[in-house]
């Protein structure tokens, strides 16, 4: 692929005081995850029938530009990227994305081995 852009996000996690309700908290036992499905079974409501970013804000990185540029997101959880378990203590997650990157790149492959890495 050419022409390819990466949306750069920066993700900050924060550990919360005990006893905070997050997402952490409610599906950290299988009680709380049956809770969870319940509730959404039953009324279709709760965290299985949102968002995981409760918080959306849209920002301009400087007054030199017209329209929003970064996205800013807050979610009640925390974890260390999201092929892992959430933590296991109340936590929450502020990260920020630029919206309109200006640097470009491109992926090929280094030989045809589809073991071998490609080349970025």
């Amino acid at each position: 692929g050419r022409n390819l852009q990466d949306h750069l996000q920066i993700r900050a996690v924060f550990r919360l005081a005990e006893g905070v309700d997050t997402l952490n908290t409610r599906l950290g036992s299988y009680r709380g995850m049956l809770a969870t499905a319940a509730e959404y079974m039953l009324s279709q409501s709760g965290p299985m029938a949102m968002a995981p970013s409760q918080l959306g804000v849209f920002a301009c990185s400087s007054n030199r530009v017209a329209v929003p540029d970064l996205q800013w997101h807050v979610q009640p959880l925390s974890l260390d990227s999201w092929e892992q378990p959430l933590h296991a203590w109340p936590g929450l997650t502020a990260s920020v994305c630029n919206l309109r990157p200006t640097s470009r790149g491109s992926v090929e492959l280094a030989s045809p081995d589809s073991r071998d890495p490609p080349t970025i």
